[in-house]
């Protein structure tokens, strides 16, 4: 089945899904996706811990209902799926708790800071038979489809070689610049997202090497730079390399893959093809491959910053539909895995 499905249009003979966001903070993004497409889904309530923020939030998206009490509304009827966009250490047990009540979840990444916490979310959503869809956004990024794409499809034969950046400057505040509730520093808040693309694109992770440091956030616990060594199950090799503290505007965030009969290059968010013949770009590549033209097509008029969007419209088609997530549960608890290998390889067991 064409990897391109993150675009599915299903036209849905139901009513719109009934969403609350949890965590104003980080919710605007959620807000600003579903309002694309109220025909499927309407934000019905707005959840913070601070009553100033969620009643601020509630107004500037227009939302009718606004609440600190969380358990209060996990208990209403008129909300069928929840956003959670709080905290790390908060998403296992807010995970839980709604998926107990009955909801869907779109939880924002990583799934869990332990892979027990993991366990116990999947346990819950099979019990509750509700889906529970972790936002790793960078699969609908058209680059990255296509470049998953071509190497499903052998285009460039076997993958040996996969790089990836992921450089900018960011200031970590609040929780990001707690270890303990972040799950550590970049590499979980930010690279988290890069090692399940890498996970997905070239196969599973074996075994990981790592040093990271902090060279401009001082005041946070952990890491703010860090260079990864991978090597996945199939035999490729891998290196990722993600810093916070990049002194410059311009984010840099390339990814190449390296295969016996060809090369893949992502960088601002498209794909180039190149074997020693020469190169295709992706129009190009789709005058070969019809699977090329049909990814192109339904991301036509997207941007890679459109991915939130995209990701946001996919999980409110999976639960009318109730058809399993583009990103399992099982694929989110896999980037936990390695990022906490990664961890464990920089020195930070247990934070």
């Amino acid at each position: 089945m064409l990897c391109a499905v993150v675009l599915l249009r299903l036209e849905f003979n139901m009513q719109r899904v009934r969403v609350a966001l949890i965590g104003t903070q980080f919710a605007a993004q959620h807000a600003a996706a579903l309002s694309k497409f109220p025909e499927k889904a309407q934000v019905v309530a707005v959840c913070s811990r601070t009553e100033a923020h969620a009643r601020a939030f509630a107004e500037k998206w227009n939302v009718a209902s606004w609440t600190t009490d969380y358990d209060a509304l996990l208990r209403r009827e008129d909300v069928d799926a929840v956003h959670l966009c709080v905290p790390h250490d908060l998403h296992a047990p807010m995970t839980i708790a709604a998926l107990h009540a009955g909801k869907h979840v779109l939880c924002e990444k990583p799934i869990a800071l332990t892979i027990e916490d993991a366990d116990a979310m999947l346990a819950a959503a099979k019990s509750a038979g509700k889906i529970l869809m972790v936002n790793h956004n960078q699969r609908f990024v058209e680059g990255h489809v296509m470049a998953r794409e071509c190497v499903q499809r052998g285009l460039i034969g076997a993958p040996f070689l996969a790089t990836a950046a992921f450089h900018m400057f960011h200031l970590p505040q609040g929780f990001r610049a707690d270890a303990q509730r972040n799950g550590g520093g970049v590499v979980m808040d930010s690279g988290v997202h890069w090692l399940d693309l890498l996970n997905w694109i070239v196969g599973e992770v074996a075994s990981v090497q790592a040093v990271g440091g902090r060279f401009a956030h001082h005041h946070i616990t952990a890491e703010d730079t860090a260079v990864i060594t991978l090597q996945f199950k199939n035999g490729a090799l891998g290196q990722f390399t993600i810093t916070w503290a990049m002194n410059g505007k311009t984010m840099f965030e390339p990814l190449k893959v390296l295969g016996t009969h060809g090369t893949l290059r992502v960088e601002n968010d498209r794909l180039t093809f190149e074997t020693r013949e020469g190169k295709l770009s992706p129009a190009e590549l789709a005058e070969r491959e019809p699977w090329a033209r049909e990814v192109l097509q339904r991301f036509e008029g997207f941007t890679g910053r459109d991915s939130v969007r995209l990701s946001v419209e996919h999980f409110i088609d999976c639960v009318q539909s109730r058809q399993q997530p583009l990103i399992t549960p099982e694929e989110a608890r896999e980037a936990l895995r390695v990022a906490l290998r990664v961890n464990e390889a920089m020195g930070l067991r247990g934070v």
